[in-house]
């Protein structure tokens, strides 16, 4: 069974049509049929595709945050970073207000001992 090919990585494009393609030089590629970025050149189709799947890619806005993490969110008009406890609260203002009062749209970010 062939792996999944994920959407395009570029920002500004993230089309669902993507196709794997060989190169002039016979190389394996697969290829974003709206803004024609590819992936690197591999020596086969399956290894195309892994390659374009771990290409990195920006993250979307959730409905909801991620519990005992640190997530940005935004309600259209501004956005900030707070970390939603178990309960489903988090500090704005220095207000304890549940998420769903917070905002509309939410994508997790690491913590500081995550990143590298």
């Amino acid at each position: 069974m062939p792996e999944v090919i994920l959407p395009c990585p570029n920002p500004k494009c993230r089309s669902k049509f993507v196709m794997t393609d060989t190169s002039p030089s016979g190389a394996d590629i697969v290829t974003c049929c709206t803004c024609f970025m590819h992936g690197p050149y591999c020596d086969t189709e399956e290894s195309a595709i892994a390659a374009w799947n771990a290409l990195p890619r920006t993250p979307e806005w959730q409905e909801q945050p991620k519990v005992n993490e640190w997530n940005r969110w935004t309600d259209g008009t501004c956005n900030n970073v707070t970390f939603i406890r178990q309960d489903g609260t988090g500090v704005v203002s220095g207000c304890v207000m549940h998420w769903k009062e917070i905002g509309d749209r939410w994508f997790p970010i690491p913590t500081p001992e995550d990143v590298t």
